[in-house]
């Protein structure tokens, strides 16, 4: 981690994403809240049937893309940094000639 005297500490990808390893399930498990409450908001306004998801699908897809960005972003950073890791690691093993066990 590498800090600036005027600014907050610089933490690259790899740390960020050992720190939280849980973001993509916090980010499905808020979607799926969002959607919940919104379900449950159009149901007291008294929305049924088909147009009752429909509504909360565009609702929470909309409040999520807004509210979720940062949980987004970490999601993001973990999985791309995963598929690096997981890359490299293949090129590595093909280098040497080491077989992968399934």
């Amino acid at each position: 981690m590498k800090s600036r005297p005027d600014q907050e500490p610089v933490v690259s990808a790899d740390v960020e994403s050992t720190r939280n390893p849980h973001t993509v399930l916090r980010y499905t498990t808020l979607r799926l809240a969002i959607f919940l409450l919104a379900l449950a908001l159009l149901w007291l306004v008294r929305v049924r049937g088909l147009l009752l998801v429909a509504l909360a699908l565009v609702i929470s897809g909309l409040a999520s893309y807004v509210l979720l960005s940062r949980q987004r972003d970490a999601m993001s950073v973990q999985l791309s940094s995963a598929t690096a890791r997981r890359r490299t690691g293949v090129a590595g093993r093909r280098r040497t000639g080491q077989r992968c066990a399934l």
